[in-house]
């Protein structure tokens, strides 16, 4: 049936063919003959039409032969041939030829052994001559050259590649690097050339000496053959010699080429070995004695199956240009521009198959492969329909293989280890989708050792496809590139070097030129080394003596502290002793800070010693070397020798720094890192899917009986869990090597930060320096106070609290942070332990009894003791106000610094509070923090007899197991409960002690109950409470970390105490039921105990929650709080993040070495537990180092922004201004930046409501535990009741926080969609324009580069005016005039000291000049307060912040300085600020004089006209006042010139220049001419106005001030046919302004741009079967430009695009009638192609949503299509081709109540996710 289609779509072609119809030829007989001769005389492409017609007339073998041919010659892809040909050949009376054009096809297409068949078969039938005539001799032999060559595979760097005429290739060949010129020329043809019209291409060189071409030669025995011609002393050209045999060969010879130095011969040939067609040979070329070498073939992929032509090399030997026919169609060829040096090409093929056993049918699955090195998506490949896939891999190493399939929405990957090969061969594969316990599993199988089916086949089609090479230059790294090119270097210096060694006999001089050149290069670079090594040895002199200042400090503090401890035992008065302690734990801590530092500078002491050794060996290698020669000869393995030889060639060659080094080697180490870790995460989803297969391996075991099959099985098994056990080595050693690189790093980082402190300090300028001290000494030295004086006092000074903060301070530290950009704040310290980081600490031991404390609750109490001290009520709200203060402070310094970078960050003012709730005359605001609340060490009144869930898996299963005794003791208690309550309605004294026998009876059967699990519950909660203790001590090391004091912590501690008082009440009762022989008393005595455990269980998952939400709780992925980390003064939150994944895997570590002691002690019950332990720290580590990651991207996007905002020309601002891309792009940017703001302020609602929340919530809990100290029962349930109620009210609270995360969310959808767009703007823009583009709109500058551009009135504006004025202007029309303004007139005043330092001082209106002054005098007092809000000067100025307070400061608090002015803001909050300057640049000067008075937080703040602005907004206006300034100087001067020449020359007309026109007015322009008009112009029309712009003049006529009096005119000159093109411009005030400015209230507005709409025909989209019409080679639609792309639902086909409406609709009107369903598609996107589709899935919906959802769909457009996916219904929306139309549907579900509603993007059909989809973008 397809074969039948086939030919009806050929019958239409040939019906369609126009080059000969039927009145061309007098019969049918004719028309056969001349389509026969065209082919006997090779004309194969003429001939095709011809043959087309005839095969659809009739349907024969002489036809598909005759077809067929043609089909090979004329299209590219030769494959298109087989099926004519294979056809032809089943007739035995077929023409031979058949088989011999066969051959070629699969010659062609590099089935050499299939080429081969088919031409011996062809030599079989046909006679001699015949076979001789198609060189079937040749063919044979290409072919067998094809198969060996095929052992010699390469890679070629293609920098370019152009399709071409094949007859006019030549003009193709850039020369520009290679001189002379190519042409084809009739001067050298013989009779022979001239019969067979053959005119040879030739390559004359720019130096007339040697040419080569190729001709037949008189007699053309031997086919084309190379010829040479020498240019005579005495003018014109010898006469021609072919050259030797050895080149000439018995077929074709063309296409020579000798490369610039004379020393390389390139040329084509059809003989030698070439693999099909022309190959290309090289050989080497000595010119004295004419004499060729060996030559060689350049081998696959330069040369292919198809002719390969004219190799040109450039003067550098490191680009060549050649030509191809290998991928082009019929009279058309390929020209590519490559590099010379060529890659081995270490490709691999997979050859697979695919197998669903889930969904049988859906095999049309999609394998994208991922490079685990790298992370990046490579290639991606579809299974066919046979099942069958060839991948073909760049080299061997390790993949990830990601499948999808259409019909499943799970993503599955596996990894694979593709080993290197030897040779090209297949690897056979085979991946298969199961179900395994309800969820989908991929299973990967791979037979590298076997081949797979139609071997040579599958990759004789590879290497087609690898033949045809595309433009892939920015696909290799510049390394390999710049390999290429010294590779080439030393090539072509060792070739020159060859040639020198024999001339030298005869030229000595020019060796000696030569060895003068190099001498004095190597002298330089020995001189600019050693000045290296002068400096090194002046550093390491430095750094050792500041090793040993800071180890004799380190021993004279140390020797301090032993003295104190040694006498301290003697002293009897408490408090003497206490502040000895204190004293001697200062001196211990000050001398191992101190010891640190020696150790780092006696480190970096000795590295300085190598680096100088390293250079002392590079200059005795320079020195050991006599000539260049001498150095390229050795350096062939020698990384030295070659780095020496890149150093001598490079003038401007600079030593690295050791600093630049370090840092270098660092960065080198976080790249090691990276690459380990992400190997070490791709092992371990490589162990998983092992585990997998063991557990389907081990379900196929259980269910089998039979004995084979369990031997098997039981051998499969153990393999695995052999892979799986290597595996877990390997990961191991993976997360070793992070560890270990991500150390190494942080060492080097750290080395680099105190080497450049060292520089850049003035403390050691003054230090005696000693030459050569022993560092191994000084070592010694260190080490022996480390060990026998720091570490032997630590154990007595545990317990001693001391400022660390303080300690580093006075000793002046660069402080050890894990954050190397860090540096030490001024914020209040946190006093800690100075053991807190000490392994032997005995304080955190995991799952010990002690119950104690921590360091961290003391540390943490140390600071939160005014909350609980009455007495010192006072001082603690002082001190909370203190906090206040310096947390707005920091706040403001944060913004400041936001503002002060060079990008534009959106920070939202005003931003709106939420308002304060009072229940019960409590007042709950968004300012307060929670207060901390006792919890009381007693049972809660409802406390479970065991736990939902315990957090140890043992646990669970324990519970499990005692589950009916449990049952029956819960039971048990509900019954007495029931009769506790029927107590309270019996009145009589024997009802009541019925029931109380009752029962007494049920708690003795309860008792029993519990003695008989007893043991177990007891282990069970034992367990539990140890386990939730190792985990909250887990999470204290991470608070070290974070070095908070939030509410959370503090009431987790207030859990944590109590819970630990709960538990020793525990013990104490067990210990007595213990000891009771009564049952029923045990009973009762167990059951308390178990109260208690489970109660302090509870307390234990409370405090372990708070402190988990504590560690995490500043974090924010906002854009604003991230830029505001990136403050040097702040840790960046990623390495907060990472310094917590560190401190949680050093955790899971020491778990796990503590899990693999108790195995070997055979206590595995806790080695389980602690290797639980070990893996919940573990993926802690792992999920603080994910967010880290993520963090680091929005930081490292942020630092990018900046790097690009760097890039800005000032330049080309107006042009980048002014293109489409910019203005759309700026348009999204500014819609992302309000979307920003708005976040910000719904993000400070959210915190505003959970701040009130938190108090409620904490209120609430509070109560609960007061109740339970009350014994009142009245009190209590009066407690219990105001708790319930507060909580309903926190739950109300919480919700309205709930939703605005849900306008958030929907936010965050809008700035994805916007930068979507603004991807699509950059995305078809080079990498220039790209920057160029996004530096300006993040500069902050782009509205006010803008507002500048030239404006042409809008046409549709134009026209309604026009329309106006005809049908309403009337000569009485009354105008209205515009008001004047009024313009205060400003007197300069100078302003003297005196006056700014007078209690009187004014500032002026506005400021002229900067006010600012420094002085020793008291200012401001009581008496002469600090003015508060005086009224600020109009215009833009800049003043310097030097603080904020909330409460009232002393008058005089800041000196040195004037004049300060106060400002009160409405949150009671006072700004002090000093000067008033003109420029940013002046008030940063004044900001550093203020900082070094010790006001080390001031900054700068921008206002315009009394406002504050930020100081981007700043930096833009005063551009903008600038550059206005200069363009009105020099317009002002223009203008007096213009004015000065009308007035001196009376054969100009008169006229008035526009700077004479005060104002804004409208008028008429009429013309822009080269010079200026006269009086007798031809324009005949006043009065008249100039301007001159762009050496241009340009008149226009009338002032007026309205645009409709304006437009009357126009309209007037137009009617009276005087001027067609006159238009309408505005003037203010000698300026000229768009008409958008001068109608707008504001002129400053910004003008907004939009994309141009462009229409589309969208023809349908089809699963399976589509119209004929549609075909793409259908002509009847060929004027549509039909196009497809591939979609969710199928195939869509579309038109080309039209520029207007009228235009599409024009033509839809003519489609035909099957496709009369077409629409026209408005779209904003220029390329349709752009294919991405946006659906809302609705997930799992029940049968009874079905006409529900359908009613929907349809009443609101969106067309829902059900799909039934693993038995549960989904429903598709309709397709959108952006994300913000897939956002209103999505909202809409959500308000019909649909919240599972997601959006689904789908590229090319294929379903992926927004976020690869924005990278792919970006």
């Amino acid at each position: 049936m397809r074969l039948i289609k086939s030919y009806f779509f050929i019958l239409f072609l040939s019906l369609s063919f126009l080059g000969f119809s039927q009145e061309s030829f007098k019969n049918e007989a004719e028309k056969i003959k001349y389509s026969n001769k065209l082919f006997e005389e090779q004309k194969f492409i003429e001939a095709e039409p011809l043959m087309l017609s005839f095969l659809s007339n009739k349907n024969n073998a002489e036809y598909n032969f005759k077809y067929g041919v043609c089909v090979l010659f004329k299209y590219a892809d030769k494959s298109k041939a087989i099926p004519y040909l294979k056809k032809a050949i089943k007739d035995a009376n077929v023409d031979p030829r058949a088989f011999f054009y066969l051959g070629r096809v699969f010659h062609y297409n590099y089935l050499f052994q299939d080429a081969l068949n088919n031409y011996n078969k062809f030599r079989k039938l046909t006679n001699a001559k015949q076979a001789k005539s198609l060189n079937i001799d040749m063919y044979v032999k290409m072919c067998e050259n094809g198969q060996s060559l095929m052992k010699n595979l390469s890679d070629i760097v293609v920098i370019d590649k152009k399709t071409t005429a094949l007859d006019k290739f030549n003009y193709s060949y850039d020369l520009e690097q290679i001189g002379g010129r190519i042409l084809p020329t009739e001067e050298f043809q013989t009779k022979l050339d001239k019969k067979k019209n053959h005119r040879p291409i030739i390559h004359f060189p720019a130096v007339k000496d040697l040419l080569f071409y190729s001709s037949y030669g008189e007699n053309g025995e031997n086919g084309l053959d190379i010829y040479y011609r020498k240019w005579l002393s005495g003018g014109g050209w010898s006469e021609a010699k072919p050259l030797p045999e050895n080149i000439n060969s018995p077929y074709d010879e063309n296409f020579p080429f000798l490369n610039a130095d004379g020393t390389t011969f390139y040329f084509c040939s059809m003989g030698h070995n070439s693999m099909g067609g022309y190959d290309i040979f090289r050989c080497n070329f000595e010119s004295t004695s004419n004499d060729f070498g060996p030559i060689s073939n350049l081998d696959y992929k330069i040369n292919s199956t198809d002719d390969d032509i004219l190799y040109i090399v450039d003067r550098n030997n490191e680009n060549a240009i050649f030509s191809s026919k290998r991928s082009s169609e019929g009279g058309k060829i390929d020209v590519y521009n490559v590099k010379v040096k060529v890659l081995p090409m270490q490709n691999i093929i997979i050859a697979g198959t695919f197998k669903n056993s889930i969904i049988p049918d859906d095999i049309g699955a999609n394998i994208k492969i991922q490079d685990v090195r790298t992370n990046k998506l490579i290639a991606s490949y579809t299974v066919g329909k046979d099942s069958k896939y060839n991948i073909l891999l760049p080299n061997s190493g390790k993949y990830k293989f990601i499948v999808e399939t259409p019909k499943s929405e799970k993503i599955h990957a596996g990894l694979v280890e593709a080993p290197a090969q030897k040779e090209l061969k297949a690897l056979k594969q085979e991946i298969e989708l199961i179900k395994k316990n309800g969820e989908e599993k991929l299973i990967i199988k791979d037979y590298f050792d076997q081949s797979p089916e139609d071997e040579a086949t599958i990759i004789a089609n590879l290497l087609k496809k690898m033949s045809e090479p595309e433009i892939n230059i920015d696909q290799f790294p510049d390394s390999v590139l710049n390999e290429l090119a010294i590779n080439n270097e030393s090539e072509s210096l060792n070739e020159d070097l060859d040639i020198n060694i024999e001339e030298s006999i005869t030229f000595d001089d020019s060796l000696n030129l030569g060895d003068n050149d190099f001498n004095n290069k190597k002298e330089n670079l020995i001189q600019i080394k050693k000045e290296s090594i002068d400096n090194i040895i002046e550093q390491k002199t430095l750094v050792s003596n500041i090793a040993k200042v800071k180890t004799k400090e380190s021993l004279e503090n140390a020797e301090k502290a032993d003295e104190i401890l040694l006498t301290i035992d003697n002293q009897e008065n408490d408090s003497i002793k206490n502040v000895q302690l204190q004293l001697a734990a200062e001196y211990n801590l000050k001398s191992k800070i101190l010891n640190e530092e020696a150790n780092y500078s006696i480190a970096l002491s000795k590295r300085l010693e190598e680096e100088k050794t390293k250079k002392e060996q590079e200059i005795i290698s320079l020195s050991n070397l006599n000539s260049e020669e001498e150095l390229i000869a050795e350096s062939a393995n020698n990384e030295q020798l070659i780095s020496i030889n890149k150093e001598l060639n490079n003038v401007e060659h600079k030593e690295k720094s050791t600093l630049q080094n370090i840092r270098q080697q660092a960065k080198l180490k976080e790249e090691d890192s990276e690459f380990h870790l992400t190997n070490a995460q791709n092992l371990r989803s490589d162990q998983e899917s092992l585990i997998f297969q063991i557990d389907k391996e081990k379900e196929i075991l259980n269910n089998t009986k039979k004995k084979k099959i369990i031997e098997q099985q039981n051998l499969k098994i153990n393999e695995l869990q052999t892979k799986v056990s290597e595996l877990e080595t390997e990961i191991e050693d993976g997360f070793a090597l992070y560890e270990a690189s991500e150390l190494e790093k942080k060492q080097l980082a750290l080395e680099a930060d105190k080497l450049e402190n060292i520089q850049v300090s003035k403390e050691y300028n003054n230090l005696e320096l000693q030459d050569d001290i022993d560092l191994v000494v000084l070592e010694e030295d260190n080490t022996f106070v480390k060990t026998n004086l720091i570490e032997k006092n630590n154990p007595q000074l545990e317990s001693v609290i001391v400022d660390v903060v303080k300690i580093n301070n006075e000793l002046n530290v660069l402080t050890n942070n894990t954050d190397q950009d860090s540096e030490p704040t001024n914020d209040e310290s946190l006093n800690i332990s100075p053991n807190v980081n000490s392994e032997s600490s005995q304080n955190n031991e995991i799952l010990s009894n002690n119950n104690s404390p921590t360091a961290v609750n003391e540390s943490i109490n140390s600071n939160s003791k005014s909350i609980t001290n009455k007495d010192n009520s006072e001082v603690s709200v002082e001190k909370n106000i203190v906090n206040e203060e310096i947390v707005t402070e920091k706040e403001q310094e944060a913004i400041a610094f936001v503002e002060n970078l060079p990008i534009n960050i959106p920070v939202a003012e005003d931003i709106e509070e939420v308002p304060a709730q009072t229940i019960n005359g409590v007042v709950y605001d968004s300012k307060s923090n929670p207060k901390t609340y006792k919890v009381v060490a007693l049972v809660d009144d409802d406390v479970a007899f065991t736990q939902n869930k315990y957090e140890n898996e043992t646990n669970n299963r324990i519970i499990e197991i005692n589950k009916k005794n449990i049952d029956k003791v819960n039971d048990i208690s509900n019954q007495a409960d029931e009769l506790e309550l029927q107590k309270l309605d019996i009145t009589s004294e024997k009802g009541l002690s019925k029931i109380d026998k009752k029962i007494l009876k049920l708690n003795k059967k309860k008792a029993k109950a519990q003695l008989k699990m007893s043991d177990d519950m007891a282990f069970v909660n034992e367990n539990e409470l140890k386990h939730l203790n190792s985990e909250i001590a887990s999470s204290k090391k991470e608070i070290l970390e974070i070095n908070s004091e939030s509410f959370k912590i503090k009431q987790a501690i207030e859990f944590e105490a109590a819970a630990n008082i709960l538990s020793l009440k525990a013990d104490s009762l067990r210990e007595q039921a213990s000891n009771e022989n009564d049952k029923f008393k045990k009973g009762k005595l167990i059951d308390e105990a178990i109260q208690n455990e489970n109660t302090a269980i509870n307390y234990l998952k409370k405090s372990k929650k708070l402190y988990a939400e504590a560690v995490v709780e500043d974090f924010s992925d906002d854009k604003l709080s991230v830029a505001k980390s990136l403050n040097p003064n702040q840790t960046k939150q990623s390495v907060r993040l990472e310094n917590l994944s560190q401190v949680a895997l050093e955790e899971s570590k020491q778990l796990k070495e503590k899990a693999i002691k108790l195995k070997e002690e055979g206590n595995l019950i806790q080695a389980k537990e602690y290797e639980n332990l070990a893996q919940i720290q573990k993926k802690k580590s792992s999920d603080y180092k994910q967010k880290s990651l993520d963090f680091k991207e929005v930081e490292m996007a942020i630092v990018n922004d900046i790097e690009i905002s760097k890039s800005l020309e000032d330049a080309e601002v107006m042009t980048i201004a002014s293109s489409s891309e910019f203005k759309s792009y700026h348009e999204s940017e500014k819609i992302v930046n309000n979307l920003e703001i708005e976040n910000q302020k719904l993000k400070a609602k959210k915190d505003g409501y959970t701040t009130i929340y938190n108090q409620m919530n904490a209120e609430s809990e509070a109560l609960l535990q007061q109740s339970k100290n009350e014994s009142d029962p009245k009190l209590k349930s009066q407690l219990i009741k105001e708790s319930k109620a507060l909580n309903i009210e926190a739950k109300k609270v919480k919700s309205y926080s709930d939703a605005i995360v849900y306008s958030m969310d929907s936010i965050n959808r809008e700035i994805k969609n916007k930068e979507m767009d603004q991807a699509m703007v950059l995305d078809m823009l080079d990498s220039t324009q790209k920057s160029q583009i996004k530096a300006l709109s993040l500069s902050g500058m782009g509205d006010s580069v803008l507002a500048l551009l030239p404006d042409e009135i809008p046409k549709e504006i134009s026209s309604e005016i026009d329309s106006i004025i005809s049908d309403s202007i009337s000569s009485d029309m009354i105008i209205e005039e515009l008001p004047e303004e009024i313009v205060e007139e400003i007197q300069t005043v100078s302003i003297s000291e005196a006056d700014v330092l007078s209690k009187d001082f004014v500032p002026p209106s506005v400021i002229k000049e900067n006010i600012f002054i420094r002085t020793d005098q008291q200012v401001y007092s009581k008496e002469n307060p600090i003015p508060l809000n005086p009224k600020l000067p109009k215009g833009l100025i800049y003043k310097v912040q030097v603080g904020a307070f909330r409460n009232p400061i002393p008058q005089d608090l800041f000196k040195g300085f004037a004049p300060i002015s106060a400002e009160k803001v409405k949150d009671d909050i006072t700004r002090y600020r000093v000067g008033y300057f003109k420029t940013l640049q002046n008030a940063n000067d004044a900001k550093n004089q203020v900082r070094s008075l010790g006001y080390k937080d001031a900054f700068v703040v921008a206002l315009n006209n009394g406002s504050r602005i930020k100081l981007s907004e700043a930096r833009t206006l005063q551009v903008n006042i600038t550059d206005n300034d200069k363009s009105s100087n020099n317009s002002n001067n223009e203008l007096i010139t213009l004015k000065n020449q009308i007035a001196n020359d009376n054969s100009l007309a008169s006229v008035k220049t526009i700077d004479q026109i005060n104002g804004l007015f409208y008028s008429v322009q009429i013309g822009a001419f080269s010079k200026l008009l006269s009086k007798d112009n031809n324009l005949n029309i006043s009065p008249l106005i100039v301007s001159r712009y762009n050496n241009l003049y340009k008149y226009s006529t009338g002032e007026y001030s309205n645009i409709q009096l304006a437009a009357a005119k126009k309209l007037e000159l137009i009617n009276n046919g005087l001027l067609t093109d006159a238009f309408i411009i505005a003037y203010n005030n000698g300026r000229k302004i768009s008409l958008n400015q001068a109608t707008s209230i504001n002129p400053n507005r910004v003008v907004e741009y939009k994309n141009p709409t462009i229409y589309y025909i969208n023809f349908g989209t089809y699963k399976n079967d589509f119209p004929e019409v549609l075909n793409p080679g259908n002509l009847e639609l060929r004027d549509y430009n039909i196009k497809s792309r591939a979609r969710y639902d199928g195939k869509q086909f579309f038109s080309k695009k039209y520029n207007s409406l009228s235009e599409a609709q024009t033509a839809i009107n003519k489609i035909p009638e099957n496709l009369l369903n077409s629409k026209i598609v408005k779209s904003s996107r220029d390329d349709f192609n752009f294919n991405y589709e946006y659906k809302v899935v609705l997930r799992d919906q029940d049968e009874t949503s079905n006409q529900l959802i359908e009613n929907f769909g349809e009443n609101n457009n969106l067309n829902f299509v059900k799909i039934e996916i693993d038995g549960n219904s989904r429903y598709y929306s309709r397709s959108r081709d952006d994300y913000e139309s897939a956002t209103t549907d999505l909202n809409l579900c959500k308000t019909q109540g649909f919240n599972d509603a997601v959006i689904l993007v789908f590229k090319d059909g294929v379903e992926t996710t927004l976020e690869q989809t924005l990278k792919s973008f970006k």
